[in-house]
C-alpha cells in the first residue's frame, strides 16, 4: 500500500505535468523566499486542509504557462495557485474516509504571513523542486476533540 507521502508526491507530480508540462523532483528543505499559498479544506469523514505553498516566482511562472502571458497580473498568479491547490487537494481527498467535500481555494499571499489552522495539526508535508524554485504540500488533519462522554 502506498504511503501518503508517495500518493502526495504522485498527485502533485501528475498535477505539475499536465497543467504546467514541467517536471518536479521531491526535495528536502524550507521554502525561504516571499510566497504564496493556496489552500482547500476537506470536510466529512475526515476533516483537514492541503496547502500548497510557492515562492513568488515559481508562482509567477506558472502563471505564464497558464495564460500564456508575459507578464501576468496579481490575480492571475493567484488563481493559478487556488487551481493548482485546488487540483492537488481533490486528488488527495480522495484518500481519505469518505464521503468527503472539498471547499473552495483560499489564497494567501505576501511577504510576511504564516498560514496555519487552529485546531489542527501536521498530517504530512512534501517538498519539491521545480526549476531550482523550491514548494511545499502540506496536508493538516483536525485534531480529534479531547473531551470524553460526560460523567
Amino acid at each position: 500500500m502506498p504511503t501518503i507521502e508517495s500518493s502526495i508526491c504522485d498527485i502533485t507530480e501528475n498535477v505539475w505535468s499536465s497543467v504546467l508540462g514541467l517536471p518536479i523532483t521531491r526535495t528536502i528543505g524550507l521554502l525561504n523566499e516571499p510566497g504564496i499559498t493556496g489552500c482547500v479544506q476537506i470536510i466529512g469523514a475526515w476533516h483537514g486542509a492541503v496547502m500548497l505553498r510557492c515562492g513568488a516566482r515559481l508562482a509567477e511562472r506558472a502563471a505564464t504557462i497558464v495564460f500564456e502571458i508575459e507578464e501576468p497580473t496579481k490575480d492571475q498568479i493567484q488563481d493559478v495557485v487556488a487551481e493548482l491547490s485546488n487540483m492537488i487537494g481533490g486528488n488527495i481527498k480522495v484518500l481519505m474516509a469518505q464521503p468527503t467535500r472539498l471547499s473552495l481555494p483560499t489564497v494567501i499571499d505576501g511577504t510576511d504571513y504564516v498560514a496555519r489552522m487552529p485546531g489542527s495539526r501536521l498530517f504530512s508535508e512534501v517538498g519539491f523542486d521545480c526549476e531550482g524554485h523550491r514548494f511545499l504540500v502540506t496536508v493538516l488533519e483536525k485534531v480529534p476533540d479531547q473531551e470524553g462522554p460526560a460523567a
